[in-house]
C-alpha cells in the first residue's frame, strides 16, 4: 500500500530567534516569519509515522538552521560556533555493527548468498555476483581481527568462485590499510563517511507529497537498483531476489507519475540508523526524491529507537546528504581484491 509522507513543521524562524535571545537574557518582540523546516524528534517523544509538533523552547539551539545561527553570530558576535552532535569517534563506533547488519540483510535477499562470520569479521559471500565486489563486502571490528581472518577469507572467496571482494576501512585505520595493501588489495573507491543526530535532520520540501511504499514489489526494487546504479538488470535480480527484510530493516520505493523511480534502505543497529542502497533512476534525478524518501524512512527509524544516522556517500550523493544535515567524518575506503582477468 502506497502512502503519502508527512511534512513536520517544528517552529517559525521568529520563534527560533526569540528562543536564542532568551538564552542570552533578552526577549525579541514576536512578529511574523516564514515557517522553518522541521527536524526529526527523538524516538521517545514520537509514535510511528507521526511526530507531534514541539514547542521551540524544547528544541534547544540545535533546532536553528545553520543560516539562522550565522545570522545571530554576525548580529550579536557572541553565538557559539555550530558543531555536529555526533562526534567522529561515535561515527566510527557505528560502522562495524552497521555494516554488519547491512551485510546480513543483503545476503539474505540474494540468490545463493551467505554470511561468513568469525571473531570480529563479517563477510558477504555471493557466488551469483562473482565480479561485483560490493555484494562481496567485508567489515571488521579491529585490524587485529582482520589480520587473522584475511587468509581464510581469501580461501573462501576462491573456493566459491568469487573473483572480486572488498573490505571497508576508514581512512584513519592506517594499520588495516597497510595490511590490505600488502595482501594485494587496491583502493577502489572512497565514499565519504557521514552522520548526524536524527533531530539535526532538516526536512526537505515536499515530504508530504511523496508517493512511496514500504512494501515494494521486488520487481520494482530490482528495476530501480539496476537503472540507478547502472548495472545489468539480471545482476540486480540475482543480488536482490527478495526484498531485504527483518525487524531492523526498512526498504521503500518511491514513484514518479506511477513509475518506480527511487529506493532507499535503512538498517537499524543499536541506536544508529544506517542508510544504504539509495538509488534514483536517471530520468527522475534532480527532483528531491531521494532526500524525501530517506527522511520518511529515518522518521520511522527514530520511532523504532534510533538516535543517530550514518552512511557512506558517493560523490554524487554528498550534496544530497549535506542538505539533509549530515556532517562529514572522512572517507570509508573500499579496498578491493580482484583476481586477474583470464
Amino acid at each position: 500500500m502506497r502512502s503519502r509522507g508527512r511534512l513536520v513543521c517544528a517552529h517559525t524562524r521568529a520563534e527560533a530567534r526569540r528562543q536564542a535571545d532568551q538564552a542570552h537574557g533578552q526577549v525579541r518582540r514576536r512578529g511574523s516569519a516564514a515557517g522553518e523546516r522541521g527536524r526529526i524528534a527523538p524516538a521517545r517523544s514520537r509514535a510511528p509515522h507521526r511526530r507531534p509538533v514541539r514547542a521551540p523552547s524544547s528544541l534547544g539551539r540545535a533546532a536553528l538552521r545553520p543560516r539562522s545561527i550565522a545570522w545571530l553570530r554576525r548580529r550579536r558576535g557572541s553565538m557559539p560556533r555550530y558543531s555536529p552532535r555526533v562526534t567522529r569517534e561515535e561515527f566510527l563506533a557505528t560502522q562495524f555493527p552497521g555494516l554488519a547488519s547491512w551485510i546480513r540483510a543483503t545476503a539474505a535477499a540474494g540468490v545463493g548468498s551467505r554470511v561468513h562470520e568469525r571473531d570480529g569479521v563479517i563477510a558477504q559471500v555471493s557466488p551469483s555476483a562473482p565480479d561485483a565486489s560490493l555484494f562481496n563486502s567485508v567489515t571488521y571490528r579491529d585490524a587485529g581481527a582482520l589480520r587473522t581472518a584475511l587468509p581464510e577469507l581469501e580461501s573462501i572467496y576462491a573456493e566459491d568462485g568469487v573473483r572480486a571482494w572488498t573490505v571497508w576501512a576508514h581512512e584513519s585505520d592506517a594499520e588495516a590499510s597497510a595490511l590490505l595493501r600488502e595482501a594485494g588489495h587496491a583502493l577502489d573507491s572512497s565514499p565519504e563517511g557521514m552522520g548526524c543526530a536524527l533531530d539535526e535532520l532538516i526536512a526537505p520540501d515536499g515530504v508530504n507529497e511523496l508517493e512511496y511504499t514500504e512494501t515494494p514489489a521486488v520487481e520494482d526494487l530490482q528495476l530501480v537498483l539496476a537503472e540507478g546504479y547502472g548495472f545489468p538488470l539480471e545482476l540486480s535480480r540475482r543480488v536482490t531476489a527478495d526484498v531485504p527484510a527483518g525487524p531492523s530493516t526498512l526498504v521503500a520505493v518511491a514513484y514518479l507519475e506511477g513509475r518506480p523511480a527511487c529506493t532507499a534502505q535503512v538498517t537499524i543497529a543499536g541506536e544508529d540508523a544506517g542508510v544504504y542502497a539509495v538509488a534514483t533512476v536517471p530520468d527522475a534525478r534532480g527532483r528531491g526524491l531521494a532526500r524525501r524518501l530517506q527522511y520518511a524512512l529515518l522518521e520511522r527509524a527514530g520511532a523504532s529507537g534510533a538516535r543517530t544516522t550514518t552512511l557512506q556517500a558517493s560523490q554524487m550523493g554528498r550534496g544530497v546528504y549535506a542538505a539533509l544535515g549530515y556532517h562529514s567524518f572522512g572517507p570509508m575506503n573500499m579496498w578491493e581484491r580482484r583476481a586477474p582477468a583470464d
